[in-house]
Order: C-alpha cells, then structure tokens, then sequence
C-alpha cells in the first residue's frame, strides 16, 4: 500500500510505524491518541511532545519515547484517524 492511501488499515499501520509500537493501534486506540495529541497542542505543546506525551499515556506498555520517529506530519496523522469510520 502506498502511503498515500487512506484506507483504515494504512492510516492505524502510519500511526504503529510512527509510534514504533509492538502492534497495530485499534481504532478506538488511535481515536484516544488523536484526541489526547490534540488536547495537548491545544496546552501549547508542539505537535511532537504532544504526540509523544499522549502515546505515553494511551500505548503505557508499548510506547518507548526513545523510538519516537519524528518524521512526517503529525497533523496529517490525526486528521486521517480523524476520519476513520
């Protein structure tokens, strides 16, 4: 699949590659994350920390900061899980 495409399947697997988690978000997951991400932007945090911050929070036992990879939008990411049916 090519990343631009905005199946659901590819969008939870941009967000699992994003994160480095050990497996592919769930959609209720990645709703979570979006929302907490964007909560956290809104505090004034810039879109990385924010990301980063809520994945801490929402994957505790799978996220590891360190791994964070921080290329690529995050803006994009949270409004492709945004639209997630």
């Amino acid at each position: 699949m090519a990343d631009t495409d905005k199946s659901p399947i590819s969008t939870l697997n941009n967000l699992t590659r994003k994160l480095r988690l050990l497996q592919t978000a769930s959609k209720d997951a990645a709703r979570k994350w979006a929302q907490r991400t964007r909560a956290l932007a809104k505090q004034g945090k810039t879109w990385d920390q924010a990301a980063m911050t809520a994945a801490t929070e929402v994957f505790p036992s799978e996220f590891n900061p360190q791994n964070y990879r921080s290329e690529g939008s995050v803006e994009a990411l949270l409004d492709a899980i945004e639209k997630l049916v």
